[in-house]
C-alpha cells in the first residue's frame, strides 16, 4: 500500500480479504492505520447451496435435488440415497438460514469497519435463477435488508448475466427489481 500511496496519495482504494473477499476471512485483512481513503469490500454468496444451485463451475452445483430458503436448505430425507460424494458436499454446506442468521455473518466486516472507521461495500452478491423463484426473491430481499440496515453500499452481481436482474433479451424482472429496490 505504501508504494501505491507514493503515486496516488489521494485516490480511494477498495480492498477486500482473500478467498473471494469472503466475510469469513475478513478479520485477516490487513488495513493500513490512518489511511482514510479506503473502502472495505466483501462478497456475499451464503449459503452456496442456494446462491450457486446447479452452478456448473462449483461442487455445490452438483446437487440437483430440492432446496429451500428460508429454513433448512436441504431436508435430511433429500440427502438420503445421494451418491456419497454429493451427500458429503450437501452435508458440508447445509444448514438453517434466514435473515437474522445471514445478518450475523456480516459481523467480521462490520467489526473491521468500526475499528478503522471505514465504509463497507458489498461489491458482489447474488443468487442464480435456478433456485425456486420464491426462495430466490426472499434471499435477495433478506440480504438487501441486512445491507441497508447496516448502511453497507452494494452492487448486485450481475445485471444481465447468470445472476441477472434482466433477461437475456433485456426485459426487466420486475419482481427482482422490487426485491432489490422496494417502494
Amino acid at each position: 500500500m505504501k508504494e501505491i500511496r507514493k503515486q496516488e496519495p489521494d485516490r480511494t482504494i477498495v480492498i477486500g480479504s482473500n478467498r473471494w473477499q469472503s466475510v469469513s476471512t475478513f478479520d485477516q485483512l490487513r488495513i493500513p492505520e490512518g489511511d482514510r481513503n479506503i473502502i472495505l469490500s466483501f462478497h456475499f454468496y451464503t449459503p452456496m447451496l442456494i446462491t450457486h444451485y446447479k452452478a456448473s463451475w462449483t461442487g455445490v452445483g452438483r446437487y440437483k435435488g430440492p432446496v429451500n430458503y428460508p429454513g433448512r436448505i436441504v431436508a435430511p430425507n433429500d440427502i438420503e440415497g445421494l451418491p456419497a460424494d454429493i451427500a458429503g458436499i450437501v452435508k458440508g454446506n447445509n444448514g438453517v438460514y434466514n435473515r437474522e442468521i445471514l445478518e450475523k455473518l456480516f459481523e467480521k466486516p462490520l467489526a473491521m469497519s468500526k475499528k478503522y472507521d471505514l465504509p463497507l461495500y458489498c461489491g458482489e452478491w447474488g443468487c442464480l435463477p435456478t433456485v425456486p423463484r420464491k426462495a430466490r426473491l426472499q434471499w435477495y430481499s433478506d440480504i438487501r435488508h441486512n445491507l441497508e440496515k447496516h448502511n453497507i453500499a452494494w452492487a448486485n452481481w450481475d445485471y444481465k448475466g447468470g445472476f441477472g436482474i434482466v433477461g437475456q433479451a433485456g426485459q426487466p424482472d420486475e419482481e427482482m427489481i422490487r426485491a432489490l429496490i422496494p417502494k
